[in-house]
């Protein structure tokens, strides 16, 4: 599989993982899809030197995971 672009990085890379990981539907008729998303930023400090360490910088995404209750 090719690298994916749906959220590139500074090389065309990125770390997708698809629109959904997967879904059930109870008898209760209520779907619970899950997906996971990785658009939120990771910041640390900037210990480079000459670097301000009090200044927060950028260093890749975190991937969170989310659930709905849908009924259906």
């Amino acid at each position: 599989m090719p690298p994916g672009n749906d959220f590139p990085d500074s090389e065309g890379y990125s770390l997708f993982f698809g629109d959904y990981s997967g879904m059930v539907i109870g008898s209760d008729g209520v779907a619970h899809p899950v997906w996971m998303d990785n658009r939120n930023p990771i910041y640390s400090f900037d210990t480079t030197p000459g670097g301000d360490p009090r200044v927060p910088i950028p260093v890749g995404f975190g991937a969170d995971i989310y659930t709905a209750n849908i009924k259906i």
